[in-house]
């Protein structure tokens, strides 16, 4: 028995030759589609984890620089609603775990050997991983890596698999059994069929649509095959159009973000500027007075022989105080502008006293004694005594406002050595509760509203002791 093809009678050539040219054409077809599909699939599972790192790392900026695990958890247990999610983590600078959210089964050691610190993408075959820098306008805080699985992937391929096998088993049966009674009829919309697939394998263009000239099964056949085009090309521009969205409303989050810091950043600033104003009222009192109290004497004194020595000490004392009161609104004015306020060397020990004598009346308003403790020797820094002044008259007052009117104390006690200085203070008042401190040095959080807070809370002292260089703690 010959098998070969040139022994077949033009029958059955003709029946080999759509047989074999309507299974390689639903071959390519699917080929491109199942290519195409997976790539596309994949590159929107990157696209859109990516999207997501981005956004966890933006709201994640606040919990870190604040060391809030707490709410960087529930941050990262937000990626709940995503099942192919396996783990994530936020680490520190140092590399250590700061948050993490685990799928039921699943750890982090893998994402702390991987992490980097710096932006990436990888993937193992079975997961894609991803890392992000967590910024802010400070700088670098850490770093977020979450690790999704490609099951998704894999399923979806291994149906387009099925999908394509069955579409091939049965395009081979149509064929045979169109070939063996239309065979001229047939050969045409196959031919055309088989062009149309050649045509969107090397351009990938699935706008590209086969021509029907029959309503039997090769029509059948047309109809499938431009079905599958129109469904591929609808999920192509479905997928374009998400993407295109979800770049637009990233990027409009991004400026509305931006915009919301700005005006944060200028209302702390208005405020910190009226805080500070209110503050400098205590401290411009006193030069004013002592201006005023010579001024008089030196009035009353006028018929004294001795009047010529009293005047000049008069006008030296409101020299003195006037050039205070100079560096108090010039003061005011740099920080009202963000320039670099004036510094000079002087005594903390001075600026120390100087903030609790200016407290004193309104701590004994408030059946209150400050009790302040310093070193013999004079303690030299380099600092803005005013802004000093005003962040520790702002603490002292806060201490008095704990304490309230059923009387107490408020320590103060300066500590130095040859590198460090520490000023610490204590009062006897009710404290702050557990789950507000974490937000004491939030811009605008209070709770003494009621008793006229500035709703600054700390925020204006955390600034100029961060600005000093120095640090605050609870």
């Amino acid at each position: 028995m010959n098998l070969r093809p040139a022994s077949f009678s033009l029958s059955r050539r003709l029946a080999l030759l759509v047989v074999a040219s309507t299974s390689f054409a639903v071959l390519v077809s699917s080929v491109a589609v199942i290519t195409f599909e997976t790539r596309a699939l994949r590159d929107y599972l990157v696209q859109e984890l990516g999207i997501t790192a981005d956004m966890l790392a933006q709201n994640s900026s606040a919990p870190v620089a604040f060391s809030d695990p707490e709410a960087a958890t529930k941050i990262l247990n937000s990626l709940r609603s995503r099942k192919s999610v396996v783990s994530a983590v936020i680490l520190d600078l140092d590399g250590n775990m700061f948050a993490q959210y685990l799928r039921d089964g699943a750890d982090a050691s893998g994402l702390l050997k991987a992490a980097t610190g710096e932006d990436d993408l990888s993937s193992d075959g079975e997961h894609l991983q991803v890392h992000r820098v967590i910024i802010n306008s400070s700088g670098v805080l850490g770093i977020i890596v979450i690790r999704s699985d490609l099951a998704e992937l894999h399923g979806l391929a291994s149906r387009f698999k099925a999908v394509a096998g069955i579409v091939a088993v049965l395009s081979c049966m149509i064929a045979v059994l169109l070939s063996s009674r239309l065979q001229r009829s047939i050969s045409l919309p196959i031919r055309s069929l088989a062009e149309i697939a050649g045509r969107v394998q090397r351009e990938a263009d699935f706008s590209l649509r086969a021509s029907k000239s029959l309503d039997d099964e090769t029509g059948v056949l047309v109809d499938a095959f431009n079905e599958m085009l129109q469904n591929i090309e609808e999920r192509d521009l479905a997928l374009a159009q998400y993407r295109d969205e979800l770049e637009r409303l990233v990027e409009r989050r991004t400026k509305e973000l931006a915009g919301s810091q700005t005006r944060l950043r200028r209302a702390e600033r208005l405020a910190s500027v009226g805080t500070l104003a209110a503050g400098i009222a205590h401290q411009i009192n006193n030069p004013i007075g002592a201006i005023l109290n010579s001024a008089q004497h030196a009035l009353l004194c006028e018929n004294d022989a001795d009047f010529k020595a009293v005047w000049k000490d008069a006008l030296n004392r409101n020299e003195e105080q006037a050039a205070r009161c100079g560096r108090i609104v010039r003061s005011v004015l740099q920080f009202s502008r963000n320039d670099d306020t004036e510094r000079w060397p002087k005594n903390l020990v001075d600026v120390c006293r100087r903030a609790c004598d200016l407290v004193e009346d309104y701590a004994r308003d408030h059946h209150v004694v400050i009790r302040f403790t310093s070193p013999v020797n004079p303690v030299i820094v380099h600092l803005s005594p005013i802004q000093l002044e005003q962040a520790l008259v702002n603490l002292l007052r806060n201490a008095v406002e704990a304490i309230g009117d059923q009387g107490g104390g408020v320590d103060v006690q300066l500590e130095a050595d040859d590198k460090f200085a520490r000023i610490e203070i204590r009062d006897n008042g009710c404290g702050i509760a557990p789950d507000h401190l974490a937000r004491i040095f939030d811009p605008f959080f209070t709770t003494r509203l009621a008793a006229d807070g500035t709703r600054l809370g700390l925020s204006m002292v955390y600034g100029i002791i961060t600005d000093h260089g120095g640090e605050t703690s609870r």
